[in-house]
């Protein structure tokens, strides 16, 4: 019998835990699994239950347990432990006693700030294989949501090097691909840069100072011809008589004007950084 302080549904109890040792070990023709319990050889049987609903009268139906298994004994409350001891009492029988001397919970991580893992129960997640069968617990929790390994005898843990961490998101409103650059509702997504480089569209509304130089220029132009004589006098005289010109149009030859504006340069266009404050240590995550 596994037994749990609380135990809310079997897919997260040491059900799986079990099952993927059976599996990782090769005893499956040894070994019956069922959706609540799993029968073992020599018609022994293993269930999964929790204590906190138990009462003086409702734990005797376990008595007939030659073995009590308490996953996580650290939770166990001393109210479930008094009930617990004089129910497992056939002779011969014992209480066995796991916990994780940590305060972790598997696949739990943290930040560390020493050069080497304390030990092997830990490992720094740095996108590396390690073994499906060693590591079979670690494996049912987490799959190869961070990489298949060799696809059939190995798994990725997660690569948190240069990364810092975001929930994961029911919907990416928070985080959105457009500009994290991957999908935040999907474990393991990564996204993010350390520099940016403008394009034109991302620069704002903006001038640029500039200078005028205008030289001066001028026009040369051509006045039509007259019949000169008596016209040009009556054209001078008090009674503005008209003067009849041979070439009724003025011309104005082009010219260059010579003027020049200059406009300053702005930017660079080089890349800049975007990397928030940020100070370096290592971090562990539990495997075992």
């Amino acid at each position: 019998m596994c037994i749990r302080e609380a135990q809310r549904t079997l897919a997260h109890s040491s059900k799986r835990l079990i099952e993927s040792k059976i599996a990782g070990l090769g005893l499956g023709h040894g070994f019956r699994i069922f959706s609540d319990k799993i029968a073992t050889p020599g018609d022994g049987i293993i269930i999964f239950r929790g204590m906190q609903d138990h009462t003086a009268d409702s734990i005797k139906s376990l008595e007939g347990f030659r073995i009590a298994w308490i996953d996580e004994a650290q939770s166990l409350s001393g109210r479930s432990l008094a009930l617990l001891r004089p129910t497992i009492r056939a002779e011969g029988s014992e209480l066995w006693a796991s916990w994780n001397p940590y305060n972790i919970p598997l696949a739990g991580g943290l930040d560390y700030w020493a050069a080497t893992a304390p030990n092997t129960s830990f490992a720094f997640p740095i996108g590396q294989a390690i073994s499906r069968t060693t590591y079979s617990a670690l494996f049912a929790l987490i799959g190869t949501t961070y990489g298949p390994g060799d696809g059939s005898t190995t798994f990725n843990l997660p690569d948190k090097t240069g990364r810092v961490s975001a929930m994961k998101e029911a919907s990416a409103a928070r985080l959105t691909s457009a500009y994290f650059g991957g999908n935040s509702t999907n474990l393991g997504a990564t996204g993010g840069v350390e520099s940016q480089t403008l394009t034109t569209a991302q620069l704002p509304v903006h001038s640029h100072a500039n200078s005028l130089s205008d030289p001066g220029h001028s026009h040369q132009e051509n006045i039509p011809g007259f019949g000169g004589g008596s016209a040009w006098n009556s054209c001078n005289s008090t009674t503005n008589s008209a003067v009849t010109f041979t070439n009724a149009a003025l011309l104005t030859n082009s010219n260059a004007t010579g003027i020049t504006i200059n406009n300053a340069n702005a930017g660079s266009g080089n890349a800049h950084a975007i990397v928030q404050p940020t100070i370096v240590c290592n971090y562990i995550i539990r495997i075992i």
